[in-house]
């Protein structure tokens, strides 16, 4: 059996064991956050959707530091979105 070393798949597990660890810590914090939010909150339709709310929030910002501090492959191209919506907020900022 050859091996072709061009088509080598280590890299690729590796960012996988990245993700899943980042998602798991993301989910852990959200639980805890909404656990925290039951303890503290009346179960009202308008809390809930603020948990729900700043959770998403929360957990989007916790999963993409983990993610570009783990230094998942194609974090340039995450960079290059962000710096585009940011152009895209405050035009002023880019002249």
């Amino acid at each position: 059996m050859r091996k072709n070393h061009g088509l080598a798949f280590q890299h690729v597990a590796m960012d996988l064991a990245k993700v899943i660890g980042a998602s798991v810590v993301m989910g852990a914090a959200v639980a805890a956050g909404w656990w925290a939010w039951a303890l503290n909150f009346p179960a009202t339709t308008l809390a809930d959707a603020s948990a729900l709310i700043v959770l998403i929030g929360a957990g989007v910002v916790i999963y993409a530091g983990l993610i570009w501090m783990l230094g998942i492959e194609g974090r340039d191209d995450l960079a290059a979105v962000m710096s585009k919506l940011r152009g895209k907020i405050s035009p002023k900022a880019n002249r």
